[in-house]
């Protein structure tokens, strides 16, 4: 642990990552129970001026839990392998976050479709991919990314590595082409299983709706919808 800090120290809770250089996190890094370079993370997550984009394997750690529940104007969206867990349970959108759990389809959830089953390596779908993104189509993006999952056991106790790049527009607009992809096909999945549970199984989901009032206007509206609509198409 000694020797990673020598190479490259944690950074002070809410600096900003340094331009001009990669910053180079190597693990293990932190003393059980400090969670300094998650809080790290976290605050990183926290600084977003108009969209944060994280991906999370296994668990949601408390300091991550609290920055997606910020009451703020920033968008907020979150993969997991799995549901993570009672307190966002059944508000998969909160505020201006909103969380792509995903889940296993199963025949006839789809048109067409044959199912699916896990190999038995374990009991999640295994979204094996930890990255953090910072306004990516911003003037000063920031990407996170590397083997170390957001979680303590990553940080004291496994060896891994995380890189942190900042101003690299062209780095940015792959990562955040590659989450959104990850994110749409989990959250597809999640809204999927929600409905066949609900008994609200749309045979005509996927297909867009003569009535194009129900799904245009609320992107006009003031709110979460329009947030994106203005990001991802331009103000």
């Amino acid at each position: 642990m000694e020797a990673n800090l020598e190479v490259e120290p944690t950074p002070e809770s809410h600096a900003a990552p340094p331009k001009g250089r990669i910053l180079t996190l190597f693990c293990p890094r932190d003393d059980k129970g400090d969670e300094a370079t998650l809080q790290w993370y976290a605050d990183l997550i926290g600084s977003a001026k108009r969209i944060a984009c994280v991906s999370f394997a296994f668990n949601l750690d408390q300091d991550f839990e609290e920055v997606l529940e910020q009451k703020d104007k920033t968008l907020r969206y979150a993969v997991f392998d799995k549901n993570p867990g009672k307190k966002f349970e059944d508000a998969i959108v909160r505020l201006n976050t909103v969380i792509a759990p995903g889940a296993i389809l199963k025949k006839g959830d789809m048109e067409n479709f044959l199912g699916e089953q896990l190999t038995g390596f374990n009991k999640n779908l295994y979204i094996h991919d930890k990255f953090i993104l910072i306004d990516p189509l911003g003037d000063d993006p920031v990407v996170v990314t590397g083997t170390a999952n957001f979680s303590r056991p990553s940080q004291y106790q496994n060896d891994e590595n995380m890189l942190v790049i900042r101003d690299n527009k062209r780095v940015a607009d792959i990562y955040f082409g590659e989450f959104m992809r990850i994110f749409d096909h989990l959250y597809s999945r999640y809204i999927i299983k929600k409905l066949k549970g609900e008994g609200k199984q749309d045979p005509d989901a996927g297909f867009l709706k003569e009535d194009w009032k129900d799904w245009v206007l609320p992107n006009f509206k003031p709110g979460r919808k329009q947030m994106r609509r203005e990001y991802f198409m331009g103000d």
